[in-house]
């Protein structure tokens, strides 16, 4: 009796480790960067582009995408160009309240666009980004790089054709700049 209530312990132990193995997000793999070249392997996704341009980019994190079987890199997001966001201030004070007229003009300028780190290091600064836009506040970030022309998608070894406009930016040293755009001067 006491020997298959042992296993029993063991035997659910195993099971319980297996499932938490299971459930653990896997890191986004960094994208293989080849001149202008960027392919990309993250899960069932193979996404295969060139850099388009390369800059210096500047922008508000809005909100959070979500993606349900879409490839989301490293963040899915809404992002305002830092530029607008500083004369809609300027102009409207705080625009991000729905009553302030600015408010319209800011739900234009925002663009929906996924990000994809270029390093370990670059990740972790868009999580810690991300992290600040799921307590509501708006981080003004900074990254060189660009989005990506796509020349070949698959999922699960399927080609695909992903027609919803949204960017795929490759991004390097990823920074965020101010913590919370909306509470500063």
């Amino acid at each position: 009796m006491r020997k298959k209530w042992f296993f029993r312990r063991i035997a659910l132990f195993v099971c319980l480790a297996a499932l938490a193995a299971g459930c653990r997000p896997e890191r986004n793999p960094l994208p293989v960067v080849q001149g202008s070249n960027i392919q990309i392997d993250a899960g069932s996704h193979h996404i295969e582009g060139t850099l388009e341009t390369f800059e210096k980019h500047h922008f508000l994190l809005k909100d959070e995408g979500k993606s349900i079987g879409v490839f989301s890199g490293d963040a899915f997001v809404t992002m305002i160009p830092l530029q607008t966001a500083q004369e809609l201030r300027t102009r409207y004070g705080d625009f991000f309240s729905c009553n302030n007229p600015g408010a319209a003009q800011a739900m234009h300028a925002a663009r929906a666009a996924i990000l994809v780190a270029d390093s370990r290091e670059a990740q972790q600064s868009i999580a810690k980004a991300m992290a600040q836009v799921r307590k509501g506040r708006v981080p003004a970030i900074s990254f060189s790089g660009g989005p990506l022309q796509i020349h070949r998608q698959t999922y699960r070894g399927i080609s695909v054709s992903n027609d919803t406009g949204i960017p795929i930016y490759y991004t390097r040293q990823f920074q965020i700049i101010d913590p919370d755009f909306s509470h500063s001067k």
